[in-house]
Parts: C-alpha cells; structure tokens; sequence
C-alpha cells in the first residue's frame, strides 16, 4: 500500500494498454495524464459478491471467483485462499479516459479489452469511422453485451466518428504531401482533409445527421485537432 493511485496507472496499467483508453483508444502521456482514470470491470457499487456471476461466467483471463470477491464478503470472511476484494483486485482494472468511464458509470457490460485478438470482432466503416462489435456467442454468452458495450460507451458519438473518419479516409487517400493527420504540416492541409473526409462521410451515410456535422466542425478548432492526434491507433487500422 506504499504505492499510490497515480503509481497505479502510471507504472503499470498505462504501460499494459500501451498508453491507451481501453475503450475508445485514445492515446494518454505516460506520466501524470489527467485524464487517463481508473475503470472497475466490476463496478465499485456492486451491492454483493453473488450479483458477480454475469462477469464471472463469461471466462475473461484473469477476472473469476479465484481472486476477486466483493470488499463486504472480504471482511467478513466468506472468501477462499487468493482472492481479493474487487475495489482493489489488480485484475478489476484498466484505464479509461474521463468521458467513457463517465459514460459507462455502472452500467454491466461485456468489456473488448479482456479478450485475446478483439480485432478480429471489431471494424470501423473506413468512410463514416463507424464502429461495429460482431457478437461472438463463446466470448459474450449469447447476449447482447457488445452492442450495449459500444452504446452506453458512445463509441459511435459524433465526434469519436469523425476523429475516426480522417483518420481512415486519409491513410486511404493520401495526397502528395500529406495522408493521416500525423503528417499534416500546417492549417490549410489540415482543413482540406477534414473537408475531404467529410465530403465521404456525407456521401456514404444516408442517415448523416447535424450532430454528425457537429463532429466535423469540432475538428476544425486547434483543441480539436490536438484531440484527434491522440487517436494515433487508427493508423494502423
């Protein structure tokens, strides 16, 4: 207990998830980032150790009865040999950034970044950076836990969306000078691939939406930029 919350994510979550929130893949400095925040796959107000069942039968590596059990059970005692209260259960945690783990809240839900090659189960429409998360009845129990997964998160809000989008449409198309926002070098050629994105994004999606041009125009600011170079992932997508 000589190590605080900061040392926590700092030394050894941040590093584990490659510097990254483990829903939306933003990218966090890896020293002292306010906004990298620590997420309990089991939520912090679940009331008692039999309401862990839903996590527990679906087998993710690490997070089973053998070493997490609710703090109340904890202290009084109904516990086995390895386990630990699940406030502090190292396998309870990962990093979010604020606005996913704020939008999770409580909410019970299947978690991407327990499952080995979750690449395979996700895709993003590389015009609209619409992201979809293919149900796997082994992984997820047969339920629905993945849509409710990118909903509650708002993994397909419009400002993710188009962060998405130029990302995507760039490496597909780059120009002489430039292709993803990494290398974009001054404001004019940011601009142009913002509007050129968007141009895809309008023509591919029949249901755009003024929100979705919302999303768009945010990128346009320099605080909306510095955003969207942290989403340096989609590069390799």
């Amino acid at each position: 207990n000589r190590y605080g919350k900061r040392d926590l994510i700092d030394a050894v979550l941040l590093p584990e998830q490659d510097c990254r929130c483990c829903y939306c893949m933003k990218r966090f400095n890896i020293h002292n980032d306010q906004d990298a925040t620590i997420e309990h796959a089991i939520p912090r107000s679940t009331s008692h150790g039999n309401s862990f069942t839903d996590y527990f039968a679906l087998n993710y590596p690490g997070l089973n009865n053998r070493n997490i059990c609710h703090t109340q059970d904890y202290k009084d005692g109904i516990n086995s040999q390895g386990q630990y209260p699940h406030h502090i259960a190292y396998h309870n945690y990962a990093i979010a950034c604020h606005c996913c783990n704020n939008k999770r809240n409580n909410h019970i839900i299947g978690f991407p970044y327990f499952l080995p090659h979750n690449r395979q189960h996700i895709s993003y429409n590389r015009a609209t950076g619409k992201i979809t998360w293919y149900d796997d009845p082994k992984l997820f129990d047969g339920s629905q836990e993945s849509d409710l997964m990118v909903n509650v998160v708002g993994l397909n809000r419009p400002f993710l969306k188009a962060i998405r989008a130029v990302w995507l449409y760039g490496k597909d198309h780059p120009m002489e000078n430039y292709s993803t926002p990494d290398t974009v070098s001054n404001e004019e050629e940011r601009l142009e691939l913002i509007y050129r994105s968007f141009g895809a994004a309008l023509e591919a999606d029949a249901n755009f939406s003024t929100l979705d041009i919302e999303g768009f125009i945010a990128l346009e600011t320099q605080a909306g930029w510095n955003e969207v170079l942290k989403y340096d992932y989609f590069a390799s997508i």
